[in-house]
């Protein structure tokens, strides 16, 4: 019984571990896989080949194919969590430092209070709720506008421009989408359900890879290793390991501690770019890091009252 106590708790920091680091470091690879890869097609790449994987696997344990209506469900959550996401975080990633994109996106329960009615009620009389969402939009002001300082000297304040913009709407879509498709699908084992999801996604991802020209003069000859290297990690450590611990992570830990990953990754995000991908890492932004990840805990702790 000691033994398996003891294996158990290994497991469990390996878990946490892989939701922390993996998922963190999840930001830099991306930004390096788009150096050299289509960003639409690299993204695509990684969901189709991942959903393939997952959805096989539980269709193996389940052997039950969904229906039309979970695929219409799944092809839902595929577009908004998948298509407008996860392919405006690989486009903005172009312009934008990977610790920066990690942190923006770290502001989506704002936008889940902001989109639930009965949460948006209590903002008046909630201080915890209110004050969270107001240092949450505070901290994304400061942190854009620390960032864009940085790019005055590269002369490419538009595209950054266009960058957050991209990661403010993959930031609503992710939020919206959680709130449409939170209580659907239940009923199919969640293997299948991630699965479906990101098949949806991804081939969408490849169809707007193709409409938009990234196919046109692409060669995979121009592809850098440490692109193909990113894009490998992103599939395998990025998809596969970290959403496997992070589902056996809810099944035998309370959801609130395995939610503090949300407050990790950006940290690893920020430290990583920092250390590896010589991204700048100002006070103003720290600064505005820690009044984001402060909101996120304010709303987190309005929430469980």
């Amino acid at each position: 019984m000691k033994a398996t106590s003891a294996n158990n708790r290994v497991l469990i920091l390996l878990a946490f571990a892989a939701i922390y680091l993996i998922w963190g470091s999840t930001y830099l690879a991306i930004s390096w896989a788009v150096k050299t890869l289509p960003p639409f097609l690299m993204m695509g790449t990684r969901f189709v080949i991942a959903g393939l994987l997952i959805f096989g696997f539980g269709l193996m344990r389940s052997r039950q194919f969904p229906s039309r209506q979970q695929w219409a469900w799944a092809g839902l959550a595929g577009v908004l969590m998948i298509l407008v996401d996860y392919g405006a975080i690989s486009w903005a990633e172009q312009y934008v430092p990977s610790g920066v994109t990690s942190v923006v996106f770290a502001t989506t329960p704002i936008w889940l209070v902001l989109f639930d009615q009965q949460q948006r009620t209590q903002l008046l009389q909630n201080w915890s709720l209110s004050g969270g969402i107001l240092a949450g939009l505070v901290g994304v002001g400061l942190i854009s506008w620390g960032s864009y300082q940085t790019t005055m000297e590269t002369g490419h304040q538009s595209t950054y421009i266009l960058g957050m913009g991209a990661l403010l709407i993959a930031s609503l879509s992710w939020a919206v989408g959680t709130m449409l498709y939170r209580d659907r699908n239940t009923d199919v084992s969640v293997p299948i359900r991630m699965g479906m999801q990101m098949l949806v996604g991804g081939s969408l991802l490849v169809t707007v890879s193709g409409l938009v020209g990234e196919w046109h003069g692409f060669s995979v000859q121009q592809v850098s290793t440490s692109s193909w290297l990113s894009l490998l990690y992103l599939i395998t450590f990025g998809t596969l390991v970290a959403h496997t611990a992070y589902l056996w992570l809810l099944q035998v830990q309370p959801p609130a501690l395995v939610g503090t990953y949300a407050y990790v990754n950006p940290i690893i995000a920020l430290i990583l770019g920092w250390w590896l991908g010589n991204e700048p890492l100002t006070i103003i932004i720290g600064t505005a890091t820690l009044i984001i990840l402060a909101a996120v805990l304010l709303i987190k702790r309005a929430g469980n009252k």
